[in-house]
């Protein structure tokens, strides 16, 4: 897996206090280009930012892990937010923002879905996140709107899709996150 680094620094360089999660966004609309994506979210007249942007090419990390970036901070948030972050967090006190990282997954198609090479990309971000971090993708990995409910679509959309049961497109990919995450630690183990 490489990671291209293009860091914005436009931002003040706020430290996170504490990873607690990883959350994961699209961009909305159609499909949006990697170069479109970058200028979108990571210019100086943006309120947004990403740690991380994963197309079907390329795994470009944006924000230093140290620092927090702006992705889901909001006046209000959902009863899940609250339950796990906290009141206090979920307030004008404090922000999710400063306990996560916060990772964008570019769509390939108009309807939000993603290439296998974008999904097999972002398995790998997410799992080297966990690991590094001591997370549990089962728990710790969170849609954005599922701290928030300001968007009309849902944010990631495709993991929204299922009519039956939204959820599951969501908890098959933490599944895969999840089995990847066991896989490095195995590797990690036969290594030392």
């Amino acid at each position: 897996m490489v990671v291209k680094r293009k860091f914005f620094e436009r931002e003040e360089k706020r430290a996170l206090k504490e990873v607690k999660a990883v959350v994961v966004h699209w961009p909305g609309g159609s499909v949006v280009p990697e170069i479109t994506a970058l200028w979108k979210w990571m210019n100086s007249a943006s309120n947004n930012s990403y740690h991380f942007l994963i197309s079907q090419k390329n795994i470009i990390q944006t924000r230093d892990l140290k620092l927090r970036a702006i992705h889901c901070g909001h006046s209000t948030y959902t009863n899940k937010a609250k339950a796990f972050f906290g009141e206090r967090t979920c307030s004008n006190l404090d922000s999710p923002n400063n306990y996560t990282i916060g990772v964008c997954l570019l769509h390939d198609k108009a309807d939000g879905s993603y290439s296998t090479a974008t999904i097999d990309s972002a398995i790998d971000v997410l799992a080297i996140l966990c690991l590094d971090n001591n997370l549990d993708p089962m728990t710790d990995l969170l849609r954005h709107s599922d701290l928030t409910n300001e968007k009309e679509i849902p944010c990631p959309k495709y993991f929204f899709e299922d009519d039956d049961d939204p959820d599951d497109l969501w908890n098959t990919f933490k599944e895969w996150v999840r089995d990847r995450v066991a896989y490095y630690e195995i590797e990690i183990g036969c290594e030392g």
